[in-house]
């Protein structure tokens, strides 16, 4: 009989136990312990004007439901630090509105600094007008259900914002603490109100982690590598009392593919933590579409054909002979940008995420149907391999083999991607470029300083925190063991046989227990299964012990069992960098790429040819020019030309106004692999054609909208951006090919599609609302910024890509068009919306 992974400790134990578990009826939870339900969505069922939201009356009621089908829940109390104090105050309004105002102007950062700046700690307000706002959201929690506040930052006010708890370990895991995750909607009511351009905010508790820089240095570290989100630090004041520090992370939404891939349409999966491991890791589960929807939540709404694309991705990655596997898979899933989601996540050890759990990730598929992994949920790295609580995914050894899960159906993305040579080569060298880069404590120490030094004030008076001030200073150095009532061991009642292990059928060989040798740790210990093995010189165990939930040694047993420890970033790092340097495929001599000259680039029509030198003790084998139209699109490889020494090749003429991406690798005769530049297409050299100039006007951008709130509706019924484009000529043209854009270094933001004409002397409206996929109507991938940007109409690239029209504008007025006059031909100016007709001004 197979052995299901125990995670003592984790938030699918408690999730899958606290049913079972529940307290007498009419006994009360203690102050911040989870609600016992599962996840409902009661917008849906309370929404009676469908808004979308629920005003103070569905609320109430929807409230009044969850408080009826809740049963209590016991408390799991684990994650805490008593050096941090437990009995934290009721929470408090200690200010007025007037009072935060002037506050929030005293502390201000300024406009001019981005929300996910990391150099400032920016201050949040929140007002709630309700005196039992805390026990509503506690309430609330897992309802999908908002509760409205007022936010305040930099001295501005936001009214009518959604709040709610979020996450589930950092909720269900705090004991009574307080201080949870929170999730902030910007636009719960007003649609278009964002916080610097931003539209959601998730500030997150740190738990399990009394450094508070793990989430933040990961993400610095990932978005070197990968499409990872931003993150920095916060400080929340709510009702005027000091909530402390939070690290702020970018939300998985339309302003974070717009941010990192230039566009904001295209489908978002969600795949959540799931007891039924691999079920989300896009292993292949069958044609069936609903096979799949448990475990992957899509966040977006689905274009045609989403859940079929994602079925594909899953069949061929599960099915294709490793010969044709990259050949079939590339167009749909970006394999590059997969092996480094997996080696930062091997590196830097993830217990959150595709290596560990085959969940824990975000997909993203973008409008040319290809996917990208994107990381979630980074607070629990830099650990070693068991973090406590039972057998680990990650191995029974403490270091994570850099090749875990090759074998592993649940993880078919390692598994086939490492098969194939080359790709694992490819791998072994970017462990290695994140070690050579960033695994090294005089870089990763540095960053530590920095941000601790930042946010040690907030920290320190901090009077929420779930660790003391004193294990956030020893955080760097130190490891800390997080508490079980009574020392080592599961929280009470949900022991195996004989008490210590976990609950009933789900113990490790042999029945439930610690690992042979091992006694259960009385109060005040801190268990350690190193320390308890006997040693090889004869003498006696070192038994280390720190106060309960303090500092102490243990380390979970490092892949046994034992309480959740987070180490010492120092002597991680200083260990990890160690551990992974002595594997010889990551320690091998790899060819060195000595230079790479690009001999003609930018001339629309013309090849640019490429021209690499080569050094080093390791013969090249072959060397493969890769180049793109876009740092997320495909690449299309060359083979070199070797020649005196150097190895040249040619990458072929691109439309004017394209950036153009390209690498080299280089293979060596061992088997090693090297790259210039040392990050592929995480960081390929570029260059952009020149757009040449059109020799006759037949199409312009006539008039548009970019403030249109309640002008003119798309056939959708909604009041978006839109582009009118005017066919000057007796005749019709073809549009097929065409693209437009916002944006003059990527000129090439949205494909006119096929077949699409203008009449003569006719008018064509594209709705700019990022909703390419909507239909009936052109809608295009982009909005236009109301407060001015730019507008091009580009030939295709049959017509060698020149730039038909364009426009620059600057700030816009609510539902007043911009439009030429006389029509046609004349300067842009406002005038009343006259869409799909000509110009007749004011």
């Amino acid at each position: 009989m197979m052995v299901r992974r125990w995670i003592c400790a984790g938030m699918l134990l408690a999730v899958a136990l606290h049913h079972a578990h529940a307290q007498a009826p009419g006994r009360r939870r203690p102050r911040g312990a989870p609600p016992g339900r599962e996840r409902e969505n009661l917008v849906e069922r309370y929404d009676a004007d469908g808004n979308g939201r629920l005003n103070d009356d569905e609320r109430a009621a929807a409230r009044a439901h969850a408080r009826k089908n809740v049963s209590e829940a016991p408390r799991f109390p684990v994650g805490g630090d008593p050096d941090a104090g437990e009995d934290q105050p009721t929470p408090q309004r200690l200010s007025t509105a007037e009072q935060d105002m002037r506050e929030s102007a005293r502390v201000a950062v300024g406009e001019d600094t981005p929300l996910y700046d990391t150099e400032v700690v920016r201050t949040l307000f929140l007002r709630f007008p309700a005196d039992d706002w805390y026990d509503e959201l506690r309430d609330l929690y897992h309802t999908e259900v908002d509760v409205p506040a007022t936010l305040i930052v930099d001295g501005r006010e936001y009214p009518s914002v959604g709040v709610r708890f979020r996450g589930n370990s950092s909720y269900f895991m705090t004991r009574e603490s307080l201080k949870k995750s929170w999730n902030i909607s910007l636009d719960w009511e007003h649609k278009g109100q964002r916080l610097y351009g931003y539209r959601t905010l998730n500030l997150l508790n740190s738990h399990e982690d009394p450094s508070f820089v793990r989430e933040v240095i990961y993400s610095e570290i990932g978005r070197d590598y990968t499409p990872a989100p931003k993150a920095n630090h916060v400080r929340l004041v709510v009702n005027g009392d000091d909530w402390g520090v939070y690290v702020n992370v970018q939300q998985f939404n339309k302003d974070y593919t717009r941010d990192t891939f230039g566009q904001a349409a295209g489908d978002r999966w969600k795949v959540p933590a799931n007891p039924k491991a691999g079920d989300g890791g896009l292993a292949y589960l069958g044609p069936d579409i609903t096979e799949y929807q448990e475990a992957y939540r899509l966040g977006s709404k689905a274009s045609d054909g989403a859940w079929h694309a994602l079925v594909e991705l899953c069949d061929v990655l599960g099915s294709t002979p490793d010969d044709d596997l990259e050949a079939a898979l590339d167009p749909l899933f970006n394999i590059d940008g997969a092996l480094w989601h997996v080696a930062m996540e091997n590196v830097f050890v993830d217990h959150d995420g595709y290596m560990s759990r085959a969940s824990d990730y975000n997909l993203y598929r973008d409008p040319a149907g290809r996917f990208h992994l994107v990381p979630h949920d980074s607070n629990e790295t830099f650990r070693y391999s068991g973090r406590g609580g039972g057998p680990s995914s990650l191995g029974d050894s403490e270091q994570v083999d850099p090749f875990l899960h090759a074998d592993s159906d649940e993880r078919p993305v390692i598994r086939r991607l490492l098969a194939i040579p080359h790709l694992r080569a490819r791998y072994a060298a970017h462990v290695r470029a994140i070690v050579d880069e960033w695994l090294d404590w005089e870089r990763i120490g540095d960053r530590v300083e920095a941000y601790q030094t930042l946010i040690g004030p907030h920290v320190e008076a901090d009077g929420k925190q779930l660790y003391s001030y004193e294990a956030f200073l020893a955080s760097a150095t130190e490891e800390f063991t997080l508490a079980m009532p009574g020392g080592f061991g599961p929280p009470p009642g949900m022991a195996g046989p004989g008490g210590f292990g976990p609950p009933p059928g789900m113990a490790g060989p042999g029945g439930s227990g610690p690992p042979s040798g091992l006694p259960p740790a009385g109060p005040g210990d801190v268990a350690d299964a190193d320390a308890a093995r006997p040693r090889s010189d004869g003498e006696a165990p070192d038994r280390r012990s720190g106060p309960r939930g303090g500092r102490g040694r243990g380390r979970g047993g490092r892949g046994g069992y034992g309480p959740p420890s987070t180490p010492g970033l120092q002597p991680w790092v200083t260990e990890r960098r160690a551990y992974l340097l002595g594997v010889e495929e990551i320690a091998r001599a790899r060819p060195v790429v000595e230079d790479v000259t690009r001999v003609l680039a930018g001339v629309a029509g013309q090849p640019t040819s490429i021209r690499v030198t080569s050094g080093g003790d390791v013969g090249v084998s072959a060397a493969i020019l890769y180049h793109s139209r876009g740092r997320y699109a495909p690449f299309t490889r060359v083979t070199m030309a070797p020649g005196g020494g150097e190895w040249t090749a040619d990458i072929p003429a691109y439309a004017g106004g394209s950036s153009v991406y390209y690498y080299v690798e280089f293979r060596g005769e061992n088997g090693a692999t090297a790259f210039a530049p040392p990050r592929a297409e995480a960081s390929a050299l570029s260059f952009q054609v020149e757009m040449t100039a059109p020799t006759g006007r037949t199409v312009v951008i006539n008039e548009f909208m970019a403030r249109n709130e309640a002008a003119v509706a798309d056939p959708q019924g909604e009041f978006d951006d839109w582009i009118e484009l005017h066919n000057t000529t007796d005749v019709p043209v073809d549009l097929t090919g065409h693209y437009l854009s916002d944006d003059p270094t990527t000129p090439h933001k949205w494909r006119v599609p096929d077949g699409v004409v203008i009449a003569p002397d006719g008018y064509l409206t594209v709705w700019a609302d990022e909703d390419g996929g909507a239909s009936p109507g052109l809608h295009a991938s982009f909005k236009l910024a109301g407060g001015g940007e730019s507008i091009l109409l580009v030939a295709s690239e049959e017509q060698g890509g020149a730039a038909l029209d364009s426009v620059a504008y600057g700030e816009q007025t609510v539902d007043v068009s911009f439009g030429r006059m006389p029509n046609g031909v004349g300067e842009f100016g406002p005038m009343a919306a006259s869409p799909g007709r000509a110009n007749a001004g004011e």
